[in-house]
């Protein structure tokens, strides 16, 4: 009988210093530049993302994806119920402050002397 290999099926760590892998072996270079060497647990979340969904003949979710919703699996429209909270921190524009509005662009670009300037924050 075959000895099976050390791997990633067989609960050994993988050999390498690819940004996938999460038991990679760190640079001092690396490891010196700071927080911007990935941690084990965002690379193990991304690399969950990665994985693809297996369906079977009627298209029902056999293996793989992500733990969401029965809406999501089935591929049906979802329906957001809305509310008021989300939608609180929003301006909203009265008709007449629009009209006013309109009406000074139209004068402004009616004007040939007059030249409109796009305002940075």
């Amino acid at each position: 009988m075959k000895k099976p290999s050390p791997g990633k099926k067989n609960g050994a760590k993988r050999l390498g210093a690819a940004s996938s892998n999460p038991d990679r072996v760190v640079s001092a270079k690396s490891a010196g530049s700071g927080p911007s060497v990935r941690t084990k647990a965002t690379i193990n979340r991304l690399n969950m993302y990665r994985g693809k969904v297996k369906r079977d003949k009627s298209g029902k979710i056999v293996k793989g994806g992500l733990a969401v919703g029965a809406t999501v699996q089935n591929m049906t429209a979802a329906r957001v119920q809305p509310d008021r909270r989300w939608f609180g921190n929003t301006r909203v524009v009265g008709q007449q402050e629009l009209s006013d509005f309109k009406a000074q662009i139209d004068a402004a670009t009616a004007d040939p002397y007059a030249v409109l300037l796009r305002r940075h924050k």
